[in-house]
């Protein structure tokens, strides 16, 4: 068996390091593509949420007369009222707990 120079080992060890290095460049790129798409999907579903958001506040509104001259709290106890929610709030927090848990 022949043994390997200095050299050749130190050549080795550079060879080694240069393909360490690249990988890590790659995967530097890959983790920032994954953190952008992360981003995008978080963007999208903010937009998806405030469309659905707007579009059942209008439908809502066209229910109520005069609803753009009401404020928050009387819009709130209509709708409510149209629901046979006593109490509004917690309905509101039992949905929103139920939706997180489920």
């Amino acid at each position: 068996m022949r043994r390997k120079t200095l050299e050749q080992l130190e050549n080795e060890l550079l060879q080694i390091e240069q393909n360490r290095e690249s990988y890590e460049s790659i995967l530097r790129q890959y983790q920032n593509q994954y953190t952008r798409l992360l981003q995008r999907r978080k963007h999208e579903q903010r937009r998806l949420r405030t469309r659905r958001l707007i579009e059942r506040g209008a439908i809502t509104e066209n229910f109520i007369e005069n609803a753009p001259e009401l404020d928050n709290e009387q819009f709130k106890d209509i709708v409510a009222g149209a629901f046979n929610v006593s109490n509004p709030d917690e309905e509101i927090n039992e949905v929103v707990t139920a939706d997180v848990a489920g």
